[in-house]
């Protein structure tokens, strides 16, 4: 090997040895910063569920930036919240959070940094556990966050905290100040919590009871509203991948617990009307082909509560408006409006849990997606809204949806239907409803509900 050949290694090394020495102080450098940033968003939510645990706002100066006016919104936004638990009585009575961080991006020149958190907790309410001490009811919440942080003399703060729940959506659409807003929802919690003994003159409503407009039908069958809260108390974060996760995810969530966990057969318009977004009737077959009233909040409830409607379809969830919060069952929908805009609804949710208070007082949970929410106070999320309506489902219209055994075998050329032995197909230990395996990825042999 010549002088010069050596001589080239030895420059190629020195070479690779710099490059990995910078980017190691560059790595160094990203974790200390990563840590510390961490450290910080730790200390925000702290202070943040610190705060609803005793209803008063803590002081978030030290980890935010209050030279932005979106930090100043979210103080105010973060007042208004805990201003509606003390207007209902509600506080944390106790808490835990997790955070799962990613897509950290540092500009180390310019000091700023950007990552997203996905926010899960777990809430015990003062009213749950006073009415059950030894089971009170675990609500839930999951939320993402794209956090903006600034590095100034005395460290990281943050600078924004960009997230979606319905507080935050009502506040915008409605374009009031925090002062007006807050009016707003004083006037909204008087309104919800008192009953109606006279209903509108054109109401085919009723307080309790059967929904008048609804007819004998031998074909019709009754609701499983146990089910139904199960379903969605499974689902509320454990996404079923058979559905597309909709950017306003609502009634689709809904509709699927009515279905699945509610024993209801879809209901399917004349072929001329399939085969695109909003069509006609109450089903899903992909993102490309459903009904409006799967997944739009006005639609659902007039596929629902309209006689006109019940009486085009021979399928699918039947039942009326009913216009007190104390008359809702188990499985129930209740449905929300955040603007004035006419004849259209916001948002859709589903009573899973109904907790008796004592002295006549009863306590609403609800499970939802977009926020994705289980078992979570309904009180604590109609205030910010300007109107409610509650949904009996009073039955289910439509034989019993029945299921027949299917073994898929996992061969390399695909899932194929297994012969007709028997050895390979395992009884059902549910037929009705059908296991939700049938809308899971096969695994290696796996029975499938087939209706």
């Amino acid at each position: 090997m010549d002088k010069k050949f050596r001589m080239l290694i030895v420059i190629i090394t020195v070479f690779l040895l710099i490059i990995g020495m910078v980017v190691s102080v560059k790595s160094n450098y990203e974790e200390a910063d990563l840590s510390e940033i961490k450290t910080l968003l730790y200390q925000y939510f702290d202070s943040i569920y610190e705060s609803k645990n005793n209803n008063e706002l803590k002081d978030l100066s030290s980890v935010l930036d209050l030279t932005s006016s979106q930090n100043l919104d979210e103080i105010k936004k973060q007042g208004l919240e805990i201003y509606i638990n003390q207007s209902n009585n509600l506080y944390y009575d106790s808490f835990s959070y997790h955070l799962t961080f990613s897509n950290f991006i540092l500009d180390k020149e310019n000091q700023i940094a950007s990552i997203n958190v996905e926010e899960r907790s777990k809430v015990i309410f003062n009213k749950s556990i006073s009415a059950d001490k030894e089971n009170p009811i675990v609500s839930e919440m999951r939320v993402f966050h794209e956090f903006r942080l600034i590095k100034i003399d005395t460290g990281w703060k943050i600078e924004s905290d960009l997230y979606i729940d319905e507080l935050w959506e009502n506040l915008k659409s409605s374009n009031s100040s925090f002062s007006e807003f807050k009016s707003i929802i004083d006037k909204n919690i008087a309104i919800q919590s008192s009953v109606l003994t006279e209903l509108p003159n054109d109401s085919t409503s009723v307080k309790s009871g059967l929904c008048p407009a609804l007819l004998d039908d031998t074909t019709s069958h009754a609701y499983d509203r146990e089910g139904a809260a199960a379903y969605a108390q499974k689902h509320a974060f454990d996404y079923n991948l058979y559905y597309f996760p909709f950017i306003a995810d609502c009634t689709n969530f809904v509709s699927q617990a009515i279905k699945h966990g509610g024993n209801s057969q879809m209901a399917y318009p004349d072929p001329i009307y399939q085969g695109q977004p909003g069509s006609m009737g109450w089903y899903y077959k992909n993102v490309g082909d459903y009904a409006s009233a799967w997944t739009w909040v006005d639609d659902l409830f007039d596929f629902i509560t309209l006689p006109g409607a019940m009486a085009t379809y021979e399928d699918g969830p039947e039942g009326c408006e009913i216009y007190n919060e104390s008359d809702l069952f188990l499985g129930d929908i209740v449905q929300l409006d955040k603007s004035t805009t006419p004849d259209y609804w916001d948002h859709s949710v589903i009573v899973t849990w109904i907790q008796y208070l004592g002295f006549g007082e009863k306590e609403y949970y609800i499970s939802s997606h977009t926020t994705d929410r289980r078992d979570w106070p309904l009180s604590a999320i109609t205030p910010s809204y300007i109107d409610v309506r509650y949904i009996r489902i009073e039955r289910i219209d439509g034989l019993i949806p029945t299921y027949m055994p299917l073994t898929l075998n996992n061969y390399s050329s695909g899932y194929t239907a297994s012969s007709s032995s028997q050895e390979n197909i395992a009884p059902l230990n549910q037929a009705y409803p059908a296991p939700e395996t049938d809308l899971l990825t096969p695994k290696e042999t796996t029975q499938i509900g087939y209706p």
